[in-house]
């Protein structure tokens, strides 16, 4: 029975594959500021996101950098993530917002934009 078991579920997936999913939803997010995606998949790459970016805030760049790879798997945009951590030096946490757009056609999943949230600079 799968009473009070609060996790979002993202299919029936391995482990590698989760992973996969989520490098490639992160590594397309900086690549393109945004991302259109489902609800779920949303919730579930926003700590994701400002667990790196947060790395990216680090004092050791090359360290930063050796630990941006391990998530992100373009060079274009781990140096978008390193910016991101330039832009977000006065900022702790919350880098990201959740935005609903839609439902999609055919089965009605909830589609929501993931953007960066705007910093006055």
């Amino acid at each position: 029975m799968r009473h009070r078991k609060s996790q979002l579920k993202i299919g029936k997936r391995t482990k590698e594959q989760k992973k996969a999913l989520f490098r490639s939803l992160v590594t397309a997010f900086f690549s393109y500021g945004k991302l259109e995606i489902t609800e779920t998949r949303a919730k579930l790459i926003q700590p994701i996101i400002d667990r790196v970016i947060i790395k990216a805030k680090n004092k050791d760049k090359m360290n930063a950098i050796r630990e941006i790879k391990k998530v992100v798997y373009t060079v274009d945009a781990s140096k978008k993530v390193m910016e991101a951590g330039e832009r977000f030096a006065t900022v702790s946490s919350g880098f990201t917002s959740i935005v609903p757009i839609k439902l999609r056609d055919g089965d009605a999943a909830k589609i929501v934009q993931i953007e960066f949230i705007n910093t006055k600079q």
